[in-house]
């Protein structure tokens, strides 16, 4: 039964344009999500875990449906597989590793500042500069 599911939503998955397949199976996953009581109370924890806050944080329940949805999106990313060609996975590859090398200068570059930041905030309030090696006092 579960392989022609997938067979028929793979057929499906080829016949529907990408933006609307996309925001269904964010919806049809968020609609799990919100049915599925004891999966949908183990990812509000892990979220709350994540922040570091509680379970009735509103952030963490927010957190978890939409990486419900996400994962949902990612399904059907996979489930429309078969009806692609490898030149269109190899496209979308590079783009994402374009993307990915991008956000990492902006994450280097943020990193530094902040650090920066954070080190000569610390040493203009602090009466003793700070020292990168740190030994143990005898």
């Amino acid at each position: 039964m579960v392989y022609y599911l997938i067979r028929f939503a793979s057929w499906l998955a080829g016949k529907t344009p990408r933006r609307v397949r996309l925001s269904l199976a964010g919806v049809a996953a968020e609609a799990i999500y919100l049915g599925w009581v004891s999966k949908r109370r183990d990812t509000i924890a892990n979220m709350a875990r994540v922040l570091g806050t509680t379970r009735d944080d509103p952030r963490a329940r927010r957190l978890a449906r939409i990486s419900w949805r996400n994962f949902g999106r990612y399904i059907s990313d996979f489930i429309y597989m078969p009806n692609t060609t490898q030149e269109a996975i190899v496209a979308r590859l590079r783009d994402t590793r374009l993307a990915l090398s991008r956000w990492s200068r902006r994450r280097e570059a943020t990193a530094r500042a902040s650090s920066w930041s954070r080190h000569t905030s610390a040493r203009t309030m602090s009466p003793v500069s700070p020292s990168p090696v740190v030994s143990p006092s005898t």
